[in-house]
């Protein structure tokens, strides 16, 4: 089997689950909250997602379609 097929693929949310509690704790928000606002059935706030991507070093940057 090759060893690419061994590994599953993670989307960048589980990715960010994997890492919970520094992610949470430089976001400033629990780990059990962070992993309910970024489950399947989570509604996180605005805010929490750009407190979660600041603590990752992404930056988010919205643009015009016809830009």
């Amino acid at each position: 089997m090759h060893w690419k097929r061994k590994i599953p693929h993670l989307s960048p949310m589980q990715l960010v689950l994997l890492r919970g509690r520094n992610v949470a704790e430089d976001a400033g928000v629990s780990r059990e909250s962070l992993y309910r606002a970024l489950s399947a059935s989570g509604n996180p706030e605005f805010g929490t997602v750009l407190k979660v991507l600041a603590s990752l070093n992404i930056k988010l940057i919205a643009q015009s379609e016809g830009a």
